[in-house]
Protein backbone atom coordinates (compact mmCIF):
# COMPACT_ATOMS: atom_id res chain seq x y z
CA UNK A 1 0.00 0.00 0.00
CA UNK A 2 2.82 2.42 0.58
CA UNK A 3 4.59 1.94 -2.66
CA UNK A 4 1.17 2.48 -4.03
CA UNK A 5 0.52 6.21 -2.72
CA UNK A 6 4.43 6.53 -3.15
CA UNK A 7 3.45 5.76 -6.80
CA UNK A 8 0.93 8.37 -6.80
CA UNK A 9 2.83 11.05 -5.79
CA UNK A 10 5.49 10.29 -8.15
CA UNK A 11 2.94 10.18 -11.45
CA UNK A 12 1.64 13.97 -10.21
CA UNK A 13 5.28 15.21 -9.68
CA UNK A 14 6.16 13.91 -13.12
CA UNK A 15 2.82 15.24 -14.56
CA UNK A 16 3.56 19.01 -13.14
CA UNK A 17 6.98 18.74 -15.26
CA UNK A 18 5.53 17.89 -18.13
CA UNK A 19 3.66 21.36 -19.06
CA UNK A 20 2.33 23.05 -21.98
CA UNK A 21 6.05 24.87 -23.39
CA UNK A 22 7.89 20.78 -23.01
CA UNK A 23 4.53 19.44 -25.03
CA UNK A 24 4.96 22.32 -27.48
CA UNK A 25 8.94 21.12 -28.05
CA UNK A 26 7.85 16.95 -28.00
CA UNK A 27 5.50 18.49 -31.02
CA UNK A 28 2.98 17.06 -29.05
CA UNK A 29 0.45 19.94 -29.56
CA UNK A 30 -0.18 20.93 -33.15
CA UNK A 31 -2.00 23.37 -35.05
CA UNK A 32 -4.89 21.73 -36.50
CA UNK A 33 -5.96 19.14 -33.79
CA UNK A 34 -9.00 19.40 -32.21
CA UNK A 35 -9.66 20.94 -28.50
CA UNK A 36 -10.56 17.49 -27.43
CA UNK A 37 -7.43 16.38 -28.41
CA UNK A 38 -5.37 19.32 -27.24
CA UNK A 39 -6.64 19.01 -23.73
CA UNK A 40 -6.13 15.16 -23.43
CA UNK A 41 -2.13 15.67 -24.23
CA UNK A 42 -2.26 18.82 -21.64
CA UNK A 43 -3.36 17.15 -18.52
CA UNK A 44 -1.20 19.20 -16.56
CA UNK A 45 -2.81 20.90 -13.14
CA UNK A 46 -1.62 24.17 -14.31
CA UNK A 47 -2.44 23.94 -18.06
CA UNK A 48 -4.84 25.64 -19.89
CA UNK A 49 -7.55 22.53 -19.97
CA UNK A 50 -7.59 22.53 -16.30
CA UNK A 51 -8.31 25.40 -13.35
CA UNK A 52 -7.66 24.94 -9.88
CA UNK A 53 -11.06 24.77 -7.23
CA UNK A 54 -10.80 28.57 -6.18
CA UNK A 55 -10.61 29.34 -9.76
CA UNK A 56 -13.65 28.13 -10.67
CA UNK A 57 -15.29 29.18 -7.62
CA UNK A 58 -14.87 32.77 -8.44
CA UNK A 59 -15.48 31.76 -11.55
CA UNK A 60 -11.92 32.73 -13.16
CA UNK A 61 -11.34 31.60 -16.52
CA UNK A 62 -8.29 31.16 -18.07
CA UNK A 63 -9.29 32.35 -21.65
CA UNK A 64 -11.23 34.50 -23.72
CA UNK A 65 -14.42 33.34 -25.72
CA UNK A 66 -15.47 35.49 -29.18
CA UNK A 67 -18.98 34.16 -30.27
CA UNK A 68 -19.35 36.17 -33.26
CA UNK A 69 -16.10 35.35 -34.67
CA UNK A 70 -16.35 31.58 -32.91
CA UNK A 71 -12.85 31.45 -31.68
CA UNK A 72 -11.30 31.01 -28.05
CA UNK A 73 -7.85 31.99 -27.05
CA UNK A 74 -6.90 29.52 -23.75
CA UNK A 75 -3.45 29.88 -21.79
CA UNK A 76 -1.89 28.06 -18.84
CA UNK A 77 -1.85 29.40 -15.21
CA UNK A 78 2.09 30.64 -15.99
CA UNK A 79 1.25 31.63 -19.57
CA UNK A 80 3.68 31.28 -22.17
CA UNK A 81 1.82 30.38 -25.12
CA UNK A 82 -1.76 31.72 -25.98
CA UNK A 83 -3.29 28.83 -28.06
CA UNK A 84 -6.06 30.27 -30.77
CA UNK A 85 -8.80 28.15 -31.66
CA UNK A 86 -11.57 28.44 -34.45
CA UNK A 87 -14.88 27.04 -35.54
CA UNK A 88 -16.03 27.18 -31.19
CA UNK A 89 -19.33 26.67 -30.76
CA UNK A 90 -19.05 25.53 -27.19
CA UNK A 91 -16.35 27.34 -25.24
CA UNK A 92 -14.46 25.45 -22.44
CA UNK A 93 -16.99 25.57 -19.18
CA UNK A 94 -13.80 26.31 -16.65
CA UNK A 95 -16.94 25.71 -13.93
CA UNK A 96 -17.99 21.91 -15.18
CA UNK A 97 -14.20 21.18 -17.33
CA UNK A 98 -16.27 20.42 -19.80
CA UNK A 99 -13.62 20.98 -23.27
CA UNK A 100 -15.99 22.29 -25.73
CA UNK A 101 -15.08 21.87 -29.00
CA UNK A 102 -12.59 23.92 -32.32
CA UNK A 103 -9.59 23.27 -33.30
CA UNK A 104 -6.84 25.08 -32.50
CA UNK A 105 -5.51 27.90 -35.33
CA UNK A 106 -2.65 29.34 -34.22
CA UNK A 107 -0.05 29.83 -30.84
CA UNK A 108 1.04 33.34 -29.76
CA UNK A 109 3.79 33.95 -27.46
CA UNK A 110 1.87 37.02 -25.81
CA UNK A 111 -1.81 37.49 -25.22
CA UNK A 112 -2.13 41.25 -26.82
CA UNK A 113 -1.16 39.29 -30.24
CA UNK A 114 -3.68 36.17 -29.94
CA UNK A 115 -6.33 39.10 -29.02
CA UNK A 116 -4.92 41.32 -32.12
CA UNK A 117 -4.80 37.95 -34.76
CA UNK A 118 -8.41 37.21 -33.24
CA UNK A 119 -10.12 40.59 -33.74
CA UNK A 120 -8.71 41.55 -36.72
CA UNK A 121 -10.40 40.84 -40.14
CA UNK A 122 -6.77 39.36 -41.53
CA UNK A 123 -7.97 36.22 -38.89
CA UNK A 124 -11.41 35.54 -40.78
CA UNK A 125 -10.32 35.56 -44.59
CA UNK A 126 -6.13 34.43 -44.25
CA UNK A 127 -4.22 35.31 -47.50
CA UNK A 128 -3.29 31.62 -47.81
CA UNK A 129 -6.76 30.97 -49.04
CA UNK A 130 -6.67 33.71 -51.43
CA UNK A 131 -3.20 32.41 -52.29
CA UNK A 132 -4.68 28.86 -53.12
CA UNK A 133 -8.18 29.90 -54.29
CA UNK A 134 -6.64 32.35 -57.17
CA UNK A 135 -4.12 28.93 -57.58
CA UNK A 136 -7.24 26.84 -58.12
CA UNK A 137 -8.74 29.22 -60.86
CA UNK A 138 -5.47 29.48 -62.73
CA UNK A 139 -5.39 25.85 -62.83
CA UNK A 140 -9.11 25.82 -63.75
CA UNK A 141 -7.82 27.65 -67.14
CA UNK A 142 -9.65 31.26 -65.99
CA UNK A 143 -8.17 34.44 -66.53
CA UNK A 144 -6.92 36.71 -63.54
CA UNK A 145 -8.53 39.94 -63.93
CA UNK A 146 -12.05 38.61 -65.65
CA UNK A 147 -15.28 38.42 -63.95
CA UNK A 148 -15.20 34.73 -63.96
CA UNK A 149 -11.75 34.21 -61.88
CA UNK A 150 -13.00 37.24 -59.20
CA UNK A 151 -15.85 34.70 -58.76
CA UNK A 152 -14.23 31.50 -59.14
CA UNK A 153 -11.90 33.13 -56.20
CA UNK A 154 -14.20 34.06 -53.89
CA UNK A 155 -16.46 30.32 -54.40
CA UNK A 156 -13.24 28.77 -52.93
CA UNK A 157 -12.21 31.22 -50.61
CA UNK A 158 -15.35 30.45 -48.73
CA UNK A 159 -14.80 26.54 -49.44
CA UNK A 160 -11.23 26.86 -47.78
CA UNK A 161 -12.31 28.94 -45.00
CA UNK A 162 -15.50 26.74 -43.57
Amino acid sequence: MKNFFSLIIVVFLLNGCVGVESNLKKGNIRIGMYKSEFCYVETTLSGPCSATFMEGFNNVSRGLYYPKLKKEIMWAKKPKSFFVFKNVSSPFNYDTFSVGDGKLEKIFKTKEEAIKYVSSKDSLIKEDYIRIAKQGCKASGLEPGTEEFAECALKRIKELSE
